[in-house]
């Protein structure tokens, strides 16, 4: 495999992740990026010629994410044009080695990408594209097939209409990339799908195309609650249980299941932490704390008498005498005493989040507040389930809050949200 190339897109700008300011290729679970997981199971599967698409704020970090990688890496800046397609586009040196495309946060079994390139040295197709069986209606791309060959793509049917149960995945192979740029180039539409627009049309013209039944665990990033469901999946799949030497763990703590503790933890009397579980470098379980299911970041404080269940919460948090359900808090989330973030409909129902002025079904029955970057939050005051704050913003003490908070505001038990630029400050 060392001839074909990977085209790994982590060019979106994320706008669905909104109020996370994060590039989601680089969102980390279990000290690691997601997009480190996916490159790692290609290069073991024998791919080594990687081409990584981003966009020009997340350059840096990208490459820093990849720092001292010694598989033939290089970094492209996606032009402005929209989609898979403007990736594809902004690679000028493609040339004619045969091309896989993969999503930088589309997770799947490590054995796909083995199972991939077998394929790929058995068949002779010009395209091969993985499908995933999926028996409920999902608002994906569903592939037409006669037999183990594709006829057609068909992006977003309406329910009941799909040409198959097998929903295309962004894992596609290319033996002529310039054959598939071309088609690129001439395909026209007034959606973002021009990617897909070009495959149908190849297809539409007999371009011999086999499938790759993916039959295993499959999970992505889009909105902020995938991030809880990405982290379920490797808490669960790819934990290996290790606890540092250098971690100090009182005798009284108790720490059970699969947990990963990196250097420079401690855990302080009576703590429980229940697996799957990862605590990241530096952090503090405080007393009688209650860690479960969940991801703490490195440089954390989970203060006294907290509980954190199947949250992911990001570097540098604090909290003191809180809990904390299903829910995301990105870096430098700092919560007083007493807050804490609802995660459960008392009708049962599942939760909706509202985003652009329409609701979002989540799917989930349990999911509690998102906060974005430098977000504080006062005493006592509690988070209604599916809450979104702002970067920067402040819950006063004592706020129920039940709707979105804006970036950059504040809000206070009079219920009135301002902006923090207009705030009298205390220079003194």
């Amino acid at each position: 495999m060392k001839n074909t190339q990977v085209l790994l897109l982590a060019g979106g700008l994320g706008t669905r992740m909104a109020p996370l300011e994060a590039c989601k290729s680089l969102i980390s679970f279990a000290g690691k990026p997601i997009c480190r997981y996916i490159f790692d199971d290609m290069k073991k599967a024998g791919f080594n010629n990687f081409k990584i698409i981003c966009n020009k704020k997340h350059l840096g970090k990208m490459k820093k994410a990849f720092k001292g990688e010694k598989a033939n890496i290089k970094f492209y800046i996606q032009k402005n044009i929209p989609g898979m397609a403007g990736a594809v586009l902004s690679v000028p040196d493609l040339g004619s080695k045969p091309l896989i495309v993969v999503n930088a946060e589309d997770l799947l079994h490590p054995q796909a990408y083995v199972d991939f390139s077998k394929l790929i040295k058995k068949e002779k197709s010009k395209m091969i594209i993985a499908g995933i069986f999926k028996k409920k209606y999902f608002p994906g791309g569903y592939l037409k097939l006669n037999g183990s060959k594709i006829t057609g793509l068909v992006e977003r049917p309406k329910p009941d209409s799909q040409p198959s149960n097998y929903i295309k995945l962004v894992h596609d192979y290319f033996s002529d990339p310039q054959q598939f740029v071309a088609y690129l180039k001439k395909a026209v539409s007034s959606k973002d799908d021009l990617y897909e627009v070009a495959i149908d049309n190849m297809l539409k013209n007999k371009v011999n195309t086999e499938i790759y039944k993916y039959d295993n665990y499959w999970q992505s990033l889009k909105y902020p609650w995938h991030i809880l469901e990405m982290m379920e999946l490797i808490l669960s799949k790819r934990l290996k249980n290790k606890i540092s030497s250098d971690a100090e763990i009182h005798k009284s703590a108790i720490i059970d299941g699969p947990v990963v503790i990196e250097p420079g933890v401690k855990v302080f009397e009576r703590a429980v932490i229940k697996g799957p579980a990862f605590i990241g470098k530096n952090s503090i379980i405080g007393t009688n704390s209650f860690v479960r299911e969940s991801n703490i970041a490195e440089n954390c404080l989970v203060g006294y008498n907290s509980e954190v269940a199947r949250s992911w919460i990001g570097n540098n948090c604090w909290l003191h005498n809180n809990y904390i359900g299903d829910s995301v808090l990105e870096n430098n989330a700092h919560l007083g005493c007493g807050a804490v973030t609802a995660n459960f409909r008392f009708d049962g129902e599942k939760i909706s989040v509202k985003k652009n002025n329409r609701k979002i079904n989540t799917k989930r029955f349990k999911f509690g507040a998102v906060l974005a970057q430098n977000v504080r939050v006062g005493v006592n005051a509690s988070l209604m389930p599916g809450i979104s704050v702002g970067s920067n913003s402040f819950v006063g003490s004592g706020i129920v809050l039940n709707k979105n908070l804006d970036n950059n505001k504040y809000t206070t038990i009079a219920k009135k949200a301002y902006s923090i630029s207009n705030l009298a400050v205390d220079k003194k």
